[in-house]
């Protein structure tokens, strides 16, 4: 292969082609890194990393990429390529590296979607390794062209690729105030246009792109903020699931960068986040979930931001306190595995640490004071563990919505709450998972509550303590968790025979 090659400096991109047997063992090798003896595949990437400090072989690589009939081989050349634009871009001459842009922009319109995605990557690669847009004029105009082309369906898709990824990752580039031109202020105009695409993908894929720029509020942004607003207002009553998702996620991150714009629109605001956390309204559960995120981002905002909308929230408690702990329920699916594992959990069986650990949220004030103290970090356990079911979902999210609730609201909230709590302690003959998420709400409110809850814990003291020999070993647990957040009161009776 490398005999084939020609020194950089004695030929031209216009008139470059491959030497048919250097291409030919370009192939080879890349067939032979797939195939399932791991023998010849390190024999063949060894070759194969040989070859890669040659600046030509990067142009044997986006060749078989661009035009060879198996899709997995082009996919290996692609991967490939991703690794040489990270590590040899900067060495290429800036022949090659207009080549290799202009090349692979042209493939975001390639009739096979994994091809048009791996190109989107590659794109974003450059992106990574360069100090400006500036150092690829075309990129910017090219993806524009293929959004404005909505006919052309597949460019379209190709370029909303490149741009969610660019957004994602780069934003700060696109945002650069030293570029010759704004690619903001022509991007963001088109991804607005987008939200009212009939196809789905691409209503998701714009707004994707614009949450991504929420996070710097660039002034292009600032400018269309008005139409922003319209365009998630209108997205709210969207078929699609994942857009639903992304107009929640919208509305969280505008509270935590640009509250005021939100203001006027406060009320219909809070009732499509009640409408997409409510199970029976909203069945889509990763809706749900980043609806929930709203209520502890808005009871985290500074008190002089809070306190504008603090009375418009009291008007929602009544609705909202049932609906978090209605979402505080193990799911279905939790519980079928737990039901899996039963005989592991027998009752019988005494408790291993791991087994008491309870699968809750991690306070957003108990994460703040870890953060201040540093000395006692390496001596607390971390509440979210390591297990699957342990991940962040939508019970986690409605708990924690609920504790800020309880430092935000006080006492206040307990009205609405208690007689709910009482209901679901009560239910005896019900599924175990009702009274555990009672349980679980009851710690919950442990810190910003307790004045209210102080007068009744000398009967739900004892209660929870019998519940330390409950059959289900979830009970079991959260009742553990629970008591632990109650353990000052005990302690502080002074009653150390009952303690």
């Amino acid at each position: 292969c490398s005999g084939e090659r020609r020194k950089q400096s004695e030929f031209t991109m216009s008139n470059w082609q491959p030497a048919p047997d250097a291409l030919n063992e370009v192939v080879a090798l890349l067939q032979a890194s797939t195939v399932p003896d791991n023998a010849i595949q390190q024999q063949s990437y060894q070759r194969l990393n040989q070859y890669s400090v040659q600046p030509e072989f990067h142009l044997y690589l986006l060749h078989v990429f661009a035009h060879h009939p198996e899709i997995g081989v082009r996919q290996v050349a692609g991967l490939l390529l991703k690794k040489s634009i990270k590590n040899m871009y900067h060495n290429l001459s800036p022949d090659m590296q207009t080549h290799m842009r202009t090349s692979i922009l042209s493939l975001l319109t390639d009739p096979h979607p994994k091809i048009r995605s791996t190109a989107g990557l590659l794109l974003t690669t450059v992106v990574q390794v360069l100090v400006t847009f500036d150092q690829c004029p075309e990129m910017i105009p090219g993806l524009l062209h293929y959004l404005q082309d909505a006919a052309n369906e597949s460019g379209v898709e190709g370029a909303f690729g490149a741009l969610t990824k660019i957004c994602e990752d780069h934003a700060d580039k696109l945002n650069d105030q030293r570029l010759a031109s704004r690619p903001l202020d022509a991007l963001i105009p088109i991804f607005l246009q987008y939200f009212n695409h009939p196809r789905p993908e691409f209503r998701r894929d714009a707004l994707n792109c614009m949450n991504q720029l929420i996070l710097i509020m660039p002034t292009a942004l600032d400018l269309n903020i008005d139409a922003f607003l319209q365009g998630i207002s209108h997205l709210t009553q969207d078929t699609s699931s994942p857009v639903r998702k992304l107009v929640c996620q919208s509305i969280v991150i505008l509270l935590e960068v640009r509250m005021q714009v939100l203001m006027p629109h406060f009320t219909p605001i809070v009732q499509f986040i009640l409408h997409a956390s409510n199970v029976r309204l909203d069945p889509d559960e990763t809706v749900a979930l980043e609806a929930c995120e709203f209520w502890s981002s808005i009871c985290d905002l500074p008190p002089e931001l809070f306190n504008d909308v603090k009375p418009l929230l009291s008007h929602v408690l009544p609705h909202l306190i049932p609906l978090l702990l209605s979402r505080m329920v193990y799911s279905p699916e939790d519980i079928a595995q737990f039901e899996l594992e039963e005989d592991e959990q027998n009752e019988n069986v005494p408790d291993r640490p791991e087994d008491i650990k309870p699968i809750f949220h991690k306070s957003k004030h108990a994460a703040d004071d870890d953060a201040s103290d540093d000395n006692d970090s390496d001596d607390e356990e971390d509440d979210t563990g390591d297990d699957d079911v342990e991940q962040w979902n939508l019970r986690k999210s409605a708990a924690a919505g609920l504790d800020t609730l309880s430092h935000s609201f006080g006492v206040d909230i307990l009205p609405i709450l208690l007689p709910l709590l009482q209901e679901r302690l009560a239910n005896t003959g019900g599924h175990w998972a009702i009274r555990e998420s009672g349980i679980l709400a009851l710690g919950a409110i442990a810190e910003g509550c307790m004045d209210g809850v102080v007068p009744h814990l000398p009967t739900l003291f004892p209660y929870l303590l019998t519940l330390m020999n409950d059959p289900a070993p979830y009970i079991r647990s959260i009742t553990c968790w629970t008591l632990g957040r109650y353990a000052n009161w005990a302690v502080s009776l002074n009653d150390h025979e009952n303690v």
